[in-house]
């Protein structure tokens, strides 16, 4: 089903896209801060990432955001990235939410931070 929006053409995910945007662990710890969160910037999404664990660079993670997983994310409807100012907002989505909150959070969340929430 494609819905039209001012900014562009969003396509609702059906499963095998909603497994395909969760098969990543950066994706999906990047769409949990976004439906915790709401709203955020990219560079706040780069600090982040970074704190669950320091196995990339600031600027590997932030080039990763930048040119794959938010225009991802973004073309799935799941997040409206506006690359100038670098704002990044959640746009629920009941299929792929119901998909997440059936996987343990360890998958999610790294083990290392996932005992401080």
């Amino acid at each position: 089903m494609c819905v039209r929006t001012e900014r562009s053409l969003m396509r609702e995910p059906i499963m095998d896209e909603c497994l395909q945007l969760l098969a990543d662990g950066r994706r999906r710890r990047v769409i949990r801060s976004l439906q915790v969160e709401g709203e955020t910037t990219v560079e706040g999404l780069t600090m982040r990432l970074l704190a669950d664990g320091p196995e990339n660079s600031r600027e590997k993670i932030h080039t990763e955001l930048h040119h794959t997983h938010l225009p991802k994310l973004q073309s799935y409807g799941i997040a409206e990235y506006d690359r100038d100012s670098g704002t990044v907002q959640y746009q629920s989505h009941d299929g792929l939410e119901q998909v997440m909150d059936s996987l343990p959070e360890q998958t999610i969340v790294p083990p290392a931070t996932a005992g401080n929430k």
